[in-house]
Order: structure tokens, then sequence, then C-alpha cells
């Protein structure tokens, strides 16, 4: 019997996990991408000594559907854990990096808060849930429940450094989805985090947990799943896509179209405005293609080790915006993962941009270097000129969830069912870790095989 074809749109993290699913399902995917390699913003570089990822340099543990796809594309042999310093962050308090604590008891002791804040904090098992904010933005969870501190020390720069965004206007139950969560159901956020942190450690005995990255950079990833796929064509911008006749019609360049039973859209959301679609309810698509989006760039910098007074062990660096800097977050690759500087070398990275300050993104290569230099000298002691430097501008490449989300990802969800042979992946919809946007792909590529009736494996949790 003929296999079943489904066109890929996108080969990104999320369209190769999801080919790759189908791959597992018997099913063949032929994979479109617009660039001239896969990856999407997954991308590594190897340049005397230094292995630099210009978009993520680490992954957190998936879900096992996840981790089973991934061993079985060969990910398990190349994969190279973290060292302890993952685990650790330092919070810029008063022009000073100060450790982040990891538990209730050390907040009560850290300088990142006052007094007041501290009591302020320990009140929150008493706060009143508030189960009917559905669009309530980050900031105004974390002022109602953990107070005006943690608002300003905490939850603000974890919003700018994973989504680039203002927490004034990110909703909060999609980006600490948890903690709305146990809010909902249990009352109180530390608590709930709590029992999670419990539960955590009890499944993950004798498990693999924790920070992960390849032997040669993040992008090694993209081309272990694309080496599941039979099919994959690069320089392919997909422009046109129709259902007719049982069959999905996928253009290319405005040539001929070329049919197959089904097809998933792992696009980044404004690319779905610029697919010329023939769908039942395709109109709604422009409500996720015009959902806001955040551009930030990458600042790679290699300094000599003694030339960098702080001890950088850690994973990053947070900078709340209280603190009027310039930089977002500083991640420590070399420090986490071995491999990525040369002997007595350190790699840091910078990243500058967001909803915070969206003009530095248009700064000259030279300036952008300089601004993160000056920065990186006063809060880390760099005492000596970057002997390495990178720079990657991401533009319009993080989503924002915002008010009307909700909605966007309803809108998906019609096409979804109402087409029956279509189904949409991507940051946009599924999260924006690594974790979160190779699950999106599994589950897009499950949806798609129960709607069509194809074998299915157990369902990802």
């Amino acid at each position: 019997m003929t296999p079943h074809r489904v066109a890929v749109i996108g080969g990104g993290l999320a369209g190769l996990a999801a080919a790759a699913t189908l791959h597992r399902l018997g099913i063949e995917a032929c994979v479109f991408e617009r660039d001239a390699e896969v990856g999407g913003v997954v991308q590594s570089e190897q340049r005397d000594g230094w292995l630099i990822d210009s978009g993520p340099c680490m992954a957190a543990e998936p879900d096992a559907a996840v981790r089973a796809m991934l061993d079985t594309a060969g990910l398990a042999e190349c994969t190279l854990r973290a060292g302890p310093g993952a685990n650790h962050r330092y919070i810029v308090h008063d022009g000073v990096p100060v450790p982040l604590p990891q538990t209730t008891a050390e907040f009560t002791v850290s300088p990142l808060l006052s007094l007041a804040g501290r009591l302020r904090l320990l009140k929150e098992r008493f706060i009143p849930a508030q189960r009917d904010a559905t669009d309530e933005s980050v900031d105004s969870f974390a002022r109602r429940r953990f107070g005006d501190e943690v608002a300003d020390r905490m939850f603000d720069p974890l919003v700018a450094s994973t989504c680039a965004g203002d927490p004034r206007q990110v909703l909060a139950r999609y980006a600490f989805p948890q903690l709305v969560g146990h809010e909902q159901h249990g009352g109180s956020g530390l608590q709930g985090n709590l029992r999670d942190r419990m539960e955590a450690r009890r499944q993950a005995k004798g498990k693999p947990t924790g920070a992960w990255s390849c032997l040669q950079g993040m992008h090694e990833l993209p081309l272990r799943l694309a080496s599941r796929v039979a099919t994959i064509r690069t320089s392919a911008p997909v422009d046109a896509a129709s259902a007719r006749d049982g069959k999905v019609h996928v253009g290319v360049g405005g040539r001929t179209s070329e049919a197959f039973d089904a097809a998933i859209f792992a696009v980044p959301a404004p690319a779905l405005g610029r697919i010329a679609f023939d769908l039942p309810e395709a109109d709604r698509l422009m409500q996720v293609a015009t959902m806001p989006q955040a551009s930030i760039a990458a600042v790679s910098l290699g300094f000599r080790r003694d030339h960098i007074v702080h001890p950088l062990d850690a994973a990053r660096l947070l900078v709340p915006s209280v603190e009027r800097r310039s930089i977002l977050s500083v991640v420590f690759p070399s420090s986490v993962f071995a491999g990525r500087a040369p002997d007595d070398h350190v790699l840091v990275t910078a990243f500058v941009g967001g909803a915070r300050r969206p003009d530095l993104v248009d700064l000259p290569e030279a300036d952008l270097i300089a601004l993160v230099q000056l920065e990186l000298g006063s809060l880390l002691g760099v005492q000596g000129p970057a002997v390495m430097q990178r720079v990657t501008v991401w533009r319009d490449a993080l989503p924002q969830a915002v008010a009307g989300h909700g909605g966007r990802l309803a809108a998906a969800d019609v096409v979804e069912a109402t087409a029956g042979v279509v189904a949409f992946t991507g940051a946009w919809r599924d999260g924006l870790s690594v974790a979160e946007v190779l699950l999106g792909g599994v589950r897009a590529a499950e949806r798609l095989a129960v709607r069509q009736g194809w074998p299915s494996l157990p369902t990802s949790g």
C-alpha cells in the first residue's frame, strides 16, 4: 500500500519534530524550508576553538515522548549534559550580580528583597485566589500574589530573558502556566511550586535531568532530526496551500502545486500571512499572522579568563528593568558546557533589544559590541578586550502572548478542525523553549494522525 504523504512547511525544530514523528508512524514527510539550511533560529558556528550558538545554547530535559523521538534520531550519542553551574542564576541588584534564590527559605535572607518584601512574599499563601483573571498580565499577577518587589526584581527579568517581552503586556497564563494553575486549583503559587519540585525529584530518580546541549552545538539537534526525514527541500518558500478533493496542494515560488494527503504548517506566525490559503475558515489565520513579535540581538564575546573578575559560576545573569541597563540578560555557555571556548578563555552572550529597548537592534554591529562590553565591564569586572566577537540579530523572532492570544490559538484550532487535513505548530502556539517547541511538533503530528485515522503513537503528556 502506498504510504500516506504529508507536507511539513517549515524546517525549524517544530517542523522537524513533526516530520520525525510522522516517520515513526510510518508516514512519509516532505519538509519545505525557505532558507538554505534547516534549523531556523537554532544555529551554531565553530571558529578557532570557539563554539557559538547564536540562538538557544541549551535546553531543558523534554517530555518523555520527545526524548524517545530524539533518542531514535541519534541524539543520545551526541547529548552533552550541563555542569553543576546550570542550576544557578544571578540577578543584578543595585548594580551587583546577586545569586537567585531557589527556595522560599533562601528568599527570606536574600538581599534581593527588603524586610518588607520578604514578609509580603511569605503572605502569598493567604492571598485569595482570583480565578476569573484569564487575561491578567504577568506584572499584575506577580504584584497581586507576591508583592511589588518580587514583581520588579524577579518576574520582570524572567520575562525579559525568556520572550524579551513587557511583563505589563505578556499574559501570565502563557508565561507562567504552572504558577497560574497552582492559584486556580490550590490557591497558593509557592506551595504548588514546592509540591512540583518534590514530585519532579521523585519521578527523576535514576533518570537524566537538567539542561543539555549537543557536542557540536545546538544546531546538531535539527541536523539529527533532519536525518530521519526522507525528503527535505531547502530554498523552497511555500507561498500557496489549498484543500480540494481530500488533498492539500502546496505551491512553491508560484510553480505548479504538489498534492499531499495532509500538511503541517510549522512556520513563524508572520509567515502565515505570506501564504495564499484556500482552506475553510482560512481568513482566521490573519489573527495569528498579525500577532506582536519582539526582535533581539545576540552579542557573543570571548575573553581571556583572567580578564574577568566574576567567577561566572552560573548559567545566566538576569537584569531587571529597574536597573536601567541596556542588556536584557547574559548567558555563560562555557561555564555550563565543555568545548565552548579555547583553554583559559570564556564565552559570554548578551541579549539586547526586545520590548524593553527595541531601538537597540538597529544599532551598527560595532556599536552593539561596544555597548555590551561597557555593560559587562561594570557587571562582571571585565578588564580586557574581547578576543572574539559575533553578533546575530533576530528580527520579529519572538512571539508575544499578549491580550487576545487565546483568540489567536482558538482561530488556529478552528481552521484545523474545519479543514481536517492541516495542523499548525510553532513557538507562537506551543511556547518558546526548545522543549516546548519540540513537544508542539510531536503533538501536531499526533493530532493529524488521529484526525486522519492513521496509526498513532501513545499520546504525549
